[in-house]
């Protein structure tokens, strides 16, 4: 749109010029929202899944409306029906030649559930959003763990992830970004190299304790072909 600031509209062509899944590790207010919903529109994608936590719901709702001109579909609250306006008010009026919102929210916590996992991995995606994406750094968690296995089957979707805190205790919860990112190159086997190259770490009885960060050079050149990050100015 033409309404972004010009850092904006070099960030979105940056992404559509790549085919790479990225990160915006941008600082707050510098406008990552409209940035990813500027990303949908140029990929005239017809399937984009918001991912979030359900405190931003409202937020990404009002945004998506006024940046699009329509209303994205939203999960309900609760689990008993969750995932019924995914195809009450997408799927089934899209069958129909409606015209309809691209865009699906949802929170993360939703895919807990085994059925809504497997449900929403049956519907194709052209693009995922990951917004605070720092919410799934602990890749030991249930939510974090569905989410790793319903990327894994994402081949042919572009992905985003966002957040503003992207290092928030430790190099490992990075890991956890860069698995999201390119599942293929960061596996969980190659943890430990990537570990000894960017970390001062040691390790007893499979507990890691990080003690600092080295070769931040190294780092960035490795990271700045799929991340952008800018500062509040």
């Amino acid at each position: 749109p033409d309404d972004l600031f010009e850092h904006q509209k070099e960030d979105v062509r940056t992404i559509l010029r790549s085919n790479k899944n990225f990160l915006i590790l941008s600082e707050m207010g510098v406008g990552k929202t409209p940035e990813a919903i500027s990303v949908a529109i140029g990929m005239k994608a017809k399937n984009v899944l918001v991912m979030l936590p359900k405190t931003l719901r409202l937020e990404w709702s009002r945004q998506i409306e006024q940046w699009t001109g329509m209303k994205p579909v939203v999960c309900h609250r609760g689990s008993y029906r969750r995932l019924n306006p995914l195809f009450e008010e997408k799927y089934i009026p899209e069958s129909q030649g409606k015209e309809v919102s691209p865009f699906f929210i949802l929170n993360y916590d939703t895919f807990r559930k085994d059925e809504y996992k497997e449900i929403l991995e049956s519907y194709p995606w052209d693009l995922i959003i990951m917004d605070e994406v720092h919410h799934l750094r602990n890749s030991g968690t249930k939510t974090t763990k569905q989410i790793f296995s319903f990327l894994e089957k994402q081949k042919k979707t572009r992905i985003l992830m966002m957040t503003g805190s992207p290092i928030v205790n430790s190099p490992l919860d990075f890991y956890t970004f860069l698995q999201m990112q390119n599942q293929v190159r960061y596996t969980t086997q190659n943890r430990m190299v990537w570990l000894e190259d960017y970390a001062y770490f040691t390790k007893q009885q499979n507990r890691i304790k990080i003690f600092g960060t080295k070769n931040e050079k190294k780092f960035r050149e490795e990271i700045n072909p799929f991340t952008i990050r800018r500062k509040k100015e």
